[in-house]
Order: structure tokens, then sequence, then C-alpha cells
């Protein structure tokens, strides 16, 4: 039987270490020291508590009110019986906390002494070493804390799983390196995207049912959606999100609904490559929606590219006055934008004009523009305001029921955008005719 000294000065145990089963049961001896000279163990009420290190499972042994528990008095010493413990794999630390009874304490007339020393044994997943483990006759117990020992099995074959996923949807999936479809920046979400995936057919991502498929599992379509639990929800809107921050692979995305009916405080997008985007955000709600449309990123419609950053500003007004898309998002069917942050490179300029354009009107409350270098900002006010379609019968209705809660303000945010921002001789008037707050 091992023994631990408390309230000794150490530099460590690291020679003489006993290693013991983890599912065994064990006896450890408790000594105290003061000042440096053995004393007897005090007859009063206190507290020991070990665990191992790095772990979480606190195993206890006392005495209160004369009444020993997991533990016995043996002369100067005491006893502590490790009895279907629970403690994980490691080196055992213990703390004993000591009631010595002072009146001088008014407080509770108890003065408290902590004492903290690690073990000379660590618990291992092997036979250990050959130790007597018995008092006062030879007899080792075997005992497997079921339940512990499941969970922990569980848990460490879930983590294992996920950890693995992304390696394993490459043969499932081989689409999904190809697209760069785990662009999160963050291994865990990668691997939840990698782990949702692996649930749907090979052919999703290019069969044109992706949207369809996902919102479904995720909820978000039907009348009366079952309950998916959190970390399924978390993994499924990153699969989203991946998928439209990935690569077309030579054709277009189509992210028609991508995020229909999707809730959520916050998104953030980085379009890079060529994309259907009618009804992208319809029905669905945002706190924040952050938006931004890089070098790569073209309009697509059926999978047709009629207009791209090369156009003419005549041919993206022609594209633009022909085009009857679904909108992004509708007033009508209950989307609601609080901010839209749009961001985008010089050369897409038209693109986020005609974005813009395609919004529901009424459903977005606030629209920050942030070029990523220099424009001509009065050129961009002129063409957008030019772009942004006139208020139909019914929108008039609706405006003039709720009156400024129809409005949309747009905020130009940067330096590039100078001392005028988005203004020029009658932009108020105009944008406010429009629908927009400048």
């Amino acid at each position: 039987m091992e023994t631990v000294t408390l309230g000794e000065q150490t530099q460590g145990h690291e020679e003489g270490l006993s290693r013991i089963n983890y599912k065994s049961d064990f006896p450890l001896a408790v000594k105290l020291v003061k000042n440096g000279q053995p004393v007897a163990f005090p007859d009063c009420d206190f507290t020991i508590a070990a665990k191992t290190e790095n772990g979480f499972t606190v195993y206890k042994a006392e005495r209160k009110n004369g009444v020993c528990k997991h533990c016995k008095q043996d002369g100067d010493r005491l006893i502590v019986f490790f009895d279907n413990h629970g403690l994980g794999k490691g080196r055992i630390e213990v703390e004993c906390v000591i009631d010595n009874p002072d009146a001088d304490y008014t407080e509770d007339g108890i003065r408290q002494e902590t004492y903290k020393a690690k073990a000379p044994i660590v618990l291992v997943d092997d036979n250990g070493d050959a130790l007597d483990l018995r008092l006062p006759e030879p007899r080792v117990v075997e005992k497997v804390v079921e339940k512990i020992v499941e969970k922990e099995s569980q848990l460490t074959s879930g983590i294992k799983a996920l950890s693995e996923a992304p390696v394993k949807i490459m043969k499932t999936h081989p689409m999904a390196a190809a697209m760069n479809l785990f662009n999160s920046g963050s291994d865990i979400l990668d691997a939840l995207v990698a782990e949702e995936l692996s649930k749907f057919p090979a052919d999703i991502l290019h069969d044109g049912t992706f949207a369809t498929k996902v919102l479904e599992a995720l909820g978000s379509t039907g009348s009366t959606p079952e309950e998916v639990p959190l970390i399924k929800q978390i993994g499924l809107v990153s699969l989203l999100r991946g998928y439209a921050q990935s690569n077309g692979m030579g054709v277009p995305l189509n992210c028609q609904m991508l995020f229909g009916g999707v809730y959520l405080n916050n998104l953030s997008l980085t379009l890079k490559s060529p994309m259907d985007i009618r009804g992208m955000f319809m029905m669905s709600y945002f706190g924040r929606l952050d938006i931004y449309l890089t070098d790569g990123f073209e309009i697509a419609k059926d999978m047709d590219i009629a207009v791209n950053s090369n156009s003419s500003h005549e041919d993206w007004v022609n594209y633009r006055n022909s085009d009857d898309s679904d909108e992004l998002t509708s007033y009508e069917h209950g989307g609601y934008i609080k901010l839209l942050y749009l961001k985008f490179d010089p050369n897409k300029m038209e693109h986020a004009i005609t974005l813009i354009r395609n919004l529901g009107r009424g459903c977005v409350k606030q629209i920050y523009l942030e070029p990523t270098g220099d424009i001509d900002t009065e050129q961009f006010a002129r063409w957008l305001l030019e772009a942004i379609k006139p208020y139909t019968a019914k929108e008039e209705a609706i405006k003039d029921r709720i009156d400024d809660e129809y409005l949309c303000a747009l905020s130009p945010i940067g330096q590039v955008w100078g001392a005028f921002g988005l203004e020029f001789h009658g932009s108020r008037d105009g944008f406010r005719s429009k629908g927009y707050i400048i």
C-alpha cells in the first residue's frame, strides 16, 4: 500500500511511482506533517478529495460528526479506500481540508487547514505493477464502473469519428475537395460540415438538389419542422455556408433558395464563384448579413452568365431592365435583414448594384456599402439610383400603410467615398422616391 504525506515540501515523485489499473480498487495511506515533523491525524472532521491530473471526476473520503466514510483511522495515519472511485487515467492528486474547532473564529467556530500533495500512484489502462492491494489479506478487486467507462468510450469514439470525417468524405463525395467546400477556417466546423455531408447522396453537390435537401434536414421547410439538435444545426448551416463560398468547378453554383427559411443573428459570406442567387435569402431572417463580392464572383441565371466584369455599363443596364428573376428575399413572404454589410472589389460595382436592386423592397432596414478600392463614387451612386426599380402598385399600398418602416438606409463605409458619399444634386429625393434614405 502506498502512502501520501500531507504538508511535506517535496520536489516531485517521478521516481518510484506505483502504476495501478484505473478500474481497480485500492487503498492509500495518508500521513500529516507539520513543521517538518510527523503528527497524528487530528480527531476532528475533515474532507479528503482526490482526482487525477487534468481530470474532472473527484473521489471523496471524510469524517463528519465522528463517522468515517471511505476511510478509517490506523494509528497516526489515515487509510482511504478507493472503492468504485470512477477516476480516469493519470497521477493522483489529494487535497485535505481539516475542520479544527476554534472559538476564536467566530463566523462558524471552525479553523480550516488545507493541505495538498501528489500521491505516488498513477492510474493506467494496462495491468499496472504487481502490487499488493490488500488490507490486511491478499485480495485484488477489479470493478468496472460501467456507466462511466461507457460514456468515456462513446465520447472518445464520437471525437475520433468527427476528426476523421473530412478524410472519409473525400472517398464518398470527391467533389467536396475539388470545390473547396471546407473553407470555414475552423477545423471543428469543417469536421461538422463533413459529418453532415456524409449523410447525403454522393451527387448532391452537382445534381441541383443541394439546397432543398439540406434545408429539409435543417427543418427550414414544411409547416411543422421537427426539432433538430443544436450541434446538427451548426453543421448544416456551416454546410450551406461552405457551399456558397466554394468553387464552381467551371459550372455556376446553384444557390437558389440556399438560405431559405434560415434564422440567424449573424452570417458572413465571401462569394468567389459564379452563382445563381435568385431567392438566395427568401423567407430568411438575419440580424446582420455580411457579403463580400470578390474578383471571381459573377451573377448567373440558369447556368448562364449573360454579363460579367468585362461587360459595358450599357450591357448591364439592358440585362437589369430585361431581368424578371425572383428577388433575393421578399417582404411579402416574411423575409427580414436588419443590416446588410455589402463589401465589393472595385470591378464588382455592377454586381453590387444588381444585388441591391434584387433585394425585396422593405425587407432590409440598412445597407452598409464598402468598396475595397477606389471607384468613381458619384458614378456608382447615379448607376445605383438608375438601377433601383420604381414602386409597384402593391408596394405603394404597403408603403402608404407603414410609411417609413418600409424605407432602407444606405450608408457608405470607408474613406473611398470622400465627403459626399452617395450624394449628388437631387440624389436624396431620388433615392427616397424609390424607398431608400441616404
